[in-house]
């Protein structure tokens, strides 16, 4: 990619029969990778929330090829512990109090 070119990405979420239901264009003028980051964070973000989505796939918008660059599933988002987080947040707000 050249100094001034757009990165093109599509972020096509799909439902657990590989139907589209939600598909958005991320054009970027970041580079390339720093792009690819943006469209993955925004496929786990749409997994993550919305309650049919099963698969997201990150395909470039300007090469030939029919393959995504990248495929994520309900398992590769990230899962949080709610109970954890509070636990630690409880022991910040703690030592914060105690001083």
């Amino acid at each position: 990619m050249e100094p001034g070119d757009k990165a093109s990405l599509r972020v096509l979420v799909q439902n657990n029969k590989k139907e589209p239901i939600f598909s958005l264009t991320l054009v970027s003028n970041r580079p390339y990778e720093a792009a690819l980051q943006e469209a993955i964070g925004l496929g786990q973000r749409r997994l993550k929330n919305e309650a049919q989505a099963v698969r997201v796939e990150i395909r470039d918008e300007d090469a030939q090829s029919s393959k995504p660059l990248v495929v994520l599933t309900r398992d590769d988002v990230p899962h949080i512990d709610h109970r954890v987080q509070k636990s630690r947040l409880w022991h910040i707000l703690q030592r914060i109090l105690k001083r």
